[in-house]
């Protein structure tokens, strides 16, 4: 892709330059305990440089790890990197990506889940039902997805949120599902990982009257809608939108919003 190429191509300019007398800034460290540790920031006057996970080495949270564990948006994808998996994360470890966030949106991404923080104690496991994934709102979900933070001892709930785009039918649903949430988040002081598309008022009103932290991913709204989830104490991440063609809004907030709480993410694969 031309524009992650441009953009690798600048990255790999300003780290070679040492950050000497240019304007751009990589931060990475603990600006937020609840991100444990994995911040990353690159920026500059002229664009927004995504960074690949696998060419650069740096994660912050992730949709899926870097791994499709779960993509809510389809029933039978399980498996789809189940013959790489150990590779992918292999390549990671290479380029020193020791930590990553698995979200886990199904019983059976939570087993594997659970398996790779096993094996990688730096993992930290998310887990919740997905705001795509309410066709079936059985209030009973909620007794066990609460059974499932408790028992994976899960470090994060996420993704939770509202999607109109793409589920308008069931928004009633997911806003009682994304309250009940945001309130098992409290109670087990866990931060939040929040999706919303198309649902900027509600999520607004949501967010207002809990008193939950977090990010919200792959943001996609406007500057003021930004300055408001800023209000609010979130942090606000980026993913590949930043690179579409045309894609001009994204890019407006980036300039528009203080370094230290603008995240980037690769929401692979």
């Amino acid at each position: 892709d031309t524009g992650l190429d441009i953009a690798l191509q600048e990255v790999c300019g300003f780290l070679n330059a040492q950050l000497a007398g240019i304007h751009h800034q990589i931060i990475v460290g603990d600006i937020a305990p609840l991100f444990f540790g994995m911040v990353v920031v690159v920026m500059s006057p002229q664009a927004v440089c995504l960074i690949d996970v696998l060419t650069v080495g740096l994660i912050l949270f992730l949709w899926n790890i870097g791994i499709q564990l779960c993509d809510p948006g389809l029933t039978d994808d399980h498996g789809c990197c189940d013959e790489d998996r150990d590779q992918m994360i292999e390549r990671m470890l290479e380029a020193d990506v020791s930590k990553a966030i698995i979200i886990c949106c199904s019983k059976h991404d939570l087993d594997i889940g659970k398996k790779l923080k096993e094996k990688h104690p730096s993992f930290k496991l998310a887990c919740s039902i997905h705001p795509q994934d309410l066709e079936d709102h059985d209030p009973k979900r909620l007794i066990e997805i609460r059974e499932r933070i408790i028992e994976s001892g899960a470090d994060m709930v996420g993704e939770i949120g509202l999607d109109y785009y793409s589920h308008p039918h069931t928004r009633e649903y997911q806003k009682d599902f994304f309250k009940a949430q945001l309130e098992m988040a409290r109670e087990f002081d866990l931060p939040i990982d929040v999706h919303c598309r198309k649902a900027d008022g509600d999520m607004l009103e949501i967010l207002k009257a809990s008193k939950n932290r977090g990010i919200i991913h792959s943001f996609s709204g406007s500057v003021e809608m930004m300055r408001l989830y800023l209000k609010l104490g979130y942090y606000i991440s980026f993913g590949a939108s930043v690179l579409f063609k045309g894609a001009k809004r994204p890019l407006q907030v980036v300039e528009a919003m203080p370094i230290d709480r603008l995240l980037i993410e690769t929401d692979a694969p």
